[in-house]
C-alpha cells in the first residue's frame, strides 16, 4: 500500500515512466474493527513492461481514482 504521506502506490513511484491499469478487485481485505485499515487486492497490469501482479489498494483510493477495464461482449 501506499505510505501514510502519498496516496501514490509504491510500484507507481519506482516506475514512474511505466503506464499502469487497475484490471480488477479480487477481493475486500475487512478490518472489523477499524473499517479505515480495510482494503481491496487488486490485479494490475504494467502495460510497459507486459506484466501482472496483485496489490493491496485502500477502498478510497480504488473508487475515486481508478477506472476499471470492462469488456463488452457483442
Amino acid at each position: 500500500m501506499a505510505t501514510k504521506k502519498s496516496i501514490i502506490p509504491e510500484f507507481m513511484k519506482d516506475n514512474s515512466d511505466d503506464i499502469f491499469q487497475f484490471l480488477f478487485p479480487l477481493k475486500i481485505v475487512l478490518d472489523e474493527d477499524k473499517f479505515s485499515n480495510s482494503h481491496y487486492e487488486v490485479i494490475v497490469k504494467n502495460i510497459s513492461k507486459k506484466q501482472l501482479f496483485k496489490y493491496s489498494v485502500s477502498h478510497e483510493l480504488l473508487f475515486l481514482f481508478s477506472e476499471f477495464v470492462k469488456k463488452i461482449p457483442f
